[in-house]
């Protein structure tokens, strides 16, 4: 036999080994390959259980789900519903708080009034205290010279009363005196006195009207003569009526002079003296 033809009975034997190994093999991995098949048919089975039944489970835990999400959204809706509604109150809640804090400052602020009224007050009281005080002190010495003002006035009061009494005394002693000098003729007042001392020169007058006096006292005539006639205060003049038979009506005193008029108190009358009636400083 040749060399190559022993090459191909090896390479044949060494073919058919293999092929018979492979049939082996192939025999091999048909056999596992149907334990593999009908393993796995179970396991897929049981796996077609266990999704059925998580199917079910997850349309449960999904029907669950859909009613737990409709009863949240349920609440949601609620939930914004009292939001908005908690929102409205707390605008309200603020609104009414600023309003409050508003009012407390106010509060504050009149209670700070208040205060500094109360103490503005209190030192008003406390100086009108004392000025009452002052006042009261002062009463009390007004009083007490009051009281010895009184009894001055009572001593006064009896002095003045004796001294009345003396007056009306010494004023009917002088009413007396001037009756005398006015019976008379004579003046009454000092300084009317001294210038009658002096008499006036031969003067002729008439008298213009007469007047009676309101106290009730003598008859007031007024006269055409005056200072510049050489008349004054004090001075006697003699009334009459003249005529073919002259006939004297009285005594007349200047009482007021001007410088060409005087008024006379009339006395000593003998008559009734009226307007036209004649006037003299001296008889012939």
């Amino acid at each position: 036999m040749s060399y190559i033809g022993k090459i191909l009975v090896v390479l044949q034997l060494v073919l058919s080994v293999c092929l018979m190994a492979f049939a082996a093999a192939v025999s091999t991995y048909q056999t596992n390959w149907k334990a593999k098949t009908e393993a796995v048919q179970k396991q897929l089975d049981a796996k077609n259980a266990d999704y059925a039944k998580l199917d079910q489970e997850s349309k449960a835990a999904a029907d669950k789900f859909n009613a737990d999400l409709k009863a949240e959204q349920e609440k949601a809706r609620e939930a914004t519903a009292k939001a908005s509604q908690l929102g409205q109150q707390n605008t309200l809640l603020t609104a009414e708080n600023k309003r409050l804090s508003e009012e407390a400052q106010q509060k504050s602020q009149i209670n700070t009034d208040l205060v500094d009224d109360s103490n503005a007050r209190q030192n008003e009281v406390k100086i009108v205290r004392e000025k009452l005080k002052a006042a009261l002190a002062d009463r009390d010495e007004q009083y007490k010279a009051k009281a010895a003002l009184e009894d001055k006035i009572f001593e006064q009061d009896t002095k003045i009363e004796r001294l009345a009494g003396q007056n009306k005394t010494l004023l009917a002693v002088n009413q007396q005196y001037r009756d005398v000098l006015n019976s008379r003729g004579l003046p009454l007042e000092i300084e009317d006195f001294q210038k009658a001392k002096n008499p006036p020169p031969k003067v002729d007058g008439v008298v213009m009207d007469t007047k009676k006096q309101k106290n009730g006292g003598d008859l007031l005539i007024e006269i055409s003569i005056g200072e510049n006639d050489g008349l004054s205060m004090g001075n006697i003049l003699f009334v009459y009526r003249g005529g073919e038979k002259p006939k004297f009506l009285g005594k007349a005193r200047i009482m007021g002079i001007t410088a060409d008029a005087a008024v006379c108190e009339l006395y000593e009358k003998s008559g009734l003296v009226e307007k036209g009636d004649n006037v003299t400083t001296k008889l012939n």
